[in-house]
């Protein structure tokens, strides 16, 4: 036993420690300020779904709809990061506590917008949960904790989704009839 915990102390030391950070940001979640009302949006091939807290702060889903037509969960947050740079992070949610990594997408609007890693399991708790905390560790050694509200996030990611495929779908039709009218004007 002895040999196995010197062999693993720096990974038992990380465990233990994120466990006392988890416990001490749910300790802060409760007085975190909880998100309004989902909505969603459209602007030429890009879809969004989100919430936004009291902070100022959003969370949802982001479709684009041109090239490989990939969705993503992300965080907008008032921090400062720079493009690519990944934080460790530790969500809680109806659904259990788990560790996540959320990668800088750069400088938007007045924020900074980061991506999650695990699509599947920040879409299964999106879609199923009530509520969701994030506690972003941050190089200064703090976290950035925040709280958001899901009711609703459900519909309003089914909604949105649909309209981005039929943004897809319509942009088929449109590229195939041009596809065929050109190859018509050949003959």
């Amino acid at each position: 036993m002895r040999v196995f915990f010197k062999k693993n102390r720096d990974i038992v030391m990380r465990v233990v420690i994120k466990l006392f950070a988890f416990w001490g940001a749910c300790f802060f979640l409760n007085s975190a300020a909880i998100a309004a009302e989902w909505e969603w949006a459209a602007a030429d091939d890009v879809y969004i779904a989100a919430v936004d807290n009291d902070s100022g702060n959003s969370f949802g889903q982001i479709c684009i709809a041109e090239g490989d037509s990939n969705c993503y969960y992300f965080i907008y947050i008032d921090f400062t990061c720079e493009e690519d740079a990944v934080f460790p992070s530790l969500i809680n949610s109806d659904s259990g506590a788990h560790s996540v990594n959320l990668k800088c997408g750069g400088y938007f609007k007045d924020g900074y917008l980061l991506a999650f890693n695990d699509f599947d399991r920040i879409d299964n708790i999106a879609l199923k949960s009530i509520t969701l905390g994030i506690a972003v560790a941050l190089e200064s050694g703090k976290f950035a904790v925040n709280r958001f509200n899901l009711t609703g996030s459900s519909k309003t990611i089914h909604s949105m989704r649909e309209a981005a495929l039929q943004g897809i779908d319509s942009r088929k039709e449109v590229k195939n009839a041009v596809n065929s009218s050109t190859g018509s004007e050949l003959l």
